[in-house]
């Protein structure tokens, strides 16, 4: 792990499995960017059932939410595996779901970017630690 630098962009990595949810906090170049916080938790009942679009993004709003003091008021990555995601923000009639979170988003700065899942190892991995437990 490293120590955050605030005159750099950060880059968060989200993933989502059926069970649970994963983020890295990094910086750096994407693909050679060096962790700061990892965080992972398990989904409830409710968000089992969620789709995997909506899995994903409740990854991404969760993944902002717990690094909010390093992400507010600065420029950011967030970097995906479900390219879904890079075109939702440009749907013209989303859901209620999506919409909410899409608005709980905009407060913030950020750029979505995909990154193939056989190269988004560390938060998938995160996403998948309650499969190894169970």
């Amino acid at each position: 792990l490293q120590y955050p630098d605030f005159t750099r962009p950060f880059n968060l990595t989200c993933d989502a499995s059926n069970h649970a949810i994963g983020c890295v906090l990094s910086q750096g170049p994407i693909g050679k960017d060096l962790p700061i916080a990892y965080a992972s938790r398990t989904l409830n009942k409710a968000k089992i059932n969620y789709n995997t679009t909506e899995k994903e993004l409740a990854s991404i709003v969760w993944g902002v939410k717990t690094f909010r003091p390093y992400l507010f008021g600065q420029q950011f990555n967030i970097i995906t595996d479900h390219r879904a995601l890079v075109w939702l923000f440009n749907l013209k009639e989303p859901s209620s779901r999506l919409t909410r979170w899409r608005l709980k988003l905009e407060e913030h700065q950020y750029t979505i970017h995909y990154k193939p899942g056989t190269n988004n190892t560390n938060a998938d991995a995160l996403s998948r630690i309650n499969q190894v437990v169970t």
